[in-house]
């Protein structure tokens, strides 16, 4: 007779691969972050969802940035039997440069001692999104070159037991000329970005 462990492992049935081709390939860098207020209740893809959080107060948008992200670091454990370590989630990192230096310190100091938000960021075509509250770090370090510029500089930490969400990104969200209910861009509530034509140098 079976343990309760294999009938329960025997009952559970893994989700298919999806093979890609190469013009599915995802375009790297992180392009925008969102900070969303821990439960509000949205569509990640839809456009009239975000207009509205945007508009409430419960999704600040940072729509042009340069960054990258960790992909997660695993948490783990001893574990027991013949397993010698078992998983509890995983610490992510993301490091972020906002190039709009002016007037956003009221901003960042409001995020780094808040713990009610989770984060998004958007790559080239699609949004990547947690559930989890993150942690803010902000500064603004100037170098000495008198041909230099002056950013902040974001790191974002969270955890979280699972990987991130990953949806089509919305149309003109992250994109510096707001929007809102009234214009909400052709393609309708689930407009979804798809550049019509992307610069060698991008």
């Amino acid at each position: 007779m079976g343990s309760l462990y294999s009938l329960y492992e025997t009952a559970l049935l893994a989700p298919d691969h999806f093979c890609s081709t190469c013009d599915d390939v995802e375009g790297g860098r992180v392009r925008g972050v969102a900070f969303i207020r821990l439960g509000y209740d949205f569509d990640p893809e839809n456009v009239s969802d975000w207009v509205r959080g945007m508009d409430e107060g419960d999704i600040i948008v940072i729509p042009e940035v340069r960054g990258t992200f960790d992909g997660g670091n695993p948490i783990t454990e001893d574990a027991f039997s013949v397993w010698r370590t078992q998983l509890l989630g995983y610490q992510y990192n993301l490091i972020y440069t906002d190039p709009s230096y002016a007037n956003q310190r009221e901003l960042y100091n409001f995020l780094m001692w808040s713990r009610d938000f989770s984060v998004a960021f958007i790559t080239e075509t699609k949004l990547h999104l947690s559930r989890m509250p993150v942690t803010v770090l902000a500064k603004n370090p100037i170098e000495e070159g008198v041909g230099t510029s002056v950013n902040w500089q974001i790191e974002l930490q969270w955890a979280d037991t699972n990987l991130l969400e990953v949806y089509e990104k919305p149309l003109q969200v992250f994109e510096c000329a707001p929007i809102d209910a009234g214009e909400i861009p052709p393609g309708g509530e689930d407009g979804i970005f798809v550049p019509a034509f992307v610069p060698s140098f991008v």
